[in-house]
């Protein structure tokens, strides 16, 4: 495959590529624990975004409970989840086998340091953050900042309505590939369970004619990082050590037009 290629088939399933998760109420405050909620999340989305629908499910089915939004956290298999990160960069950090649903349960107060809800606007925020510094990386924000404050709207609400092309009207002007050589730098993270999340900027081209690969970057990402102990991951795949970084930036950026890579212990 071309480096800079979009291929529309690989997009709309990245956007459309879902979790199945059952949340379980943890809290000292109810007598008789309801039954669980379940959903089927998009890997591109964030839990903050669903958590409301969870409050109302766990509150109507407990007469007596009282929730409050702002204290609710999630935890799986006893660790805190960072609800700031795409649903699917957690699932592939921390889901250590292969059971479906993913079993989440929600706690109701005492949360930990980082691993708080995030209201929709705060959300917004590191959302239309991250979009502005993917630009950065690309074309020193150039384009999004010749953007119209209605299209940086259109880019929020296309995507919290799971409207895809309503998304991608503004958002192909943003990833825009047609003059390879104006791109200073892709971006591209890297997560390890129980490591610091690592970003450098990573040149597109090695030369003019040669593309970076997954495999040239990674020492760059993670000097540490013991590549016949690991796979990359990224919505759920395995990703070709061969595969060209400009490729992944085309096809495979979850919606804040970052590509996340999830380093995965073999088994």
């Amino acid at each position: 495959f071309s480096a800079m290629t979009q291929d529309y088939e690989i997009c709309r399933g990245v956007w459309e590529s879902k979790i199945p998760v059952e949340f379980v109420l943890e809290s000292d405050d109810v007598m008789e624990q309801p039954k669980p909620f379940y959903a089927m999340l998009p890997r591109v989305s964030y839990f903050p975004l669903i958590l409301p629908k969870v409050l109302n499910y766990f509150t109507s089915a407990c007469e007596d409970l009282r929730l409050d939004l702002d204290k609710l956290w999630l935890e799986y298999s006893r660790q805190p989840i960072k609800m700031y990160y795409p649903i699917g960069v957690l699932f592939d950090m921390m889901k250590t086998d292969d059971l479906l649903p993913w079993t989440i349960s929600v706690r109701t107060k005492d949360a930990p340091a980082n691993c708080g809800n995030v209201n929709k606007d705060a959300l917004e925020s590191i959302f239309m953050q991250s979009l502005k510094e993917a630009d950065y990386l690309r074309r020193k924000a150039e384009v999004i900042t010749s953007m119209k404050s209605e299209e940086h709207k259109q880019l929020w609400r296309g995507f919290t309505n799971d409207n895809f092309d309503e998304y991608w009207t503004v958002n192909k002007r943003l990833v825009d590939s047609s003059n390879p050589e104006k791109i200073a730098h892709l971006p591209i993270r890297l997560y390890k369970a129980g490591s610091p999340m690592r970003q450098v900027p990573l040149s597109p081209f090695k030369s003019p004619s040669t593309p970076n690969l997954l495999s040239d970057v990674l020492e760059s990402l993670d000097s540490s990082l013991n590549l016949s102990h690991h796979s990359i991951i990224s919505h759920g795949i395995d990703i070709p050590l061969h595969t060209p970084i400009s490729w992944l930036a085309q096809n495979v950026s979850y919606p804040d037009n970052f590509v996340h890579l999830v380093a995965v212990p073999n088994e």
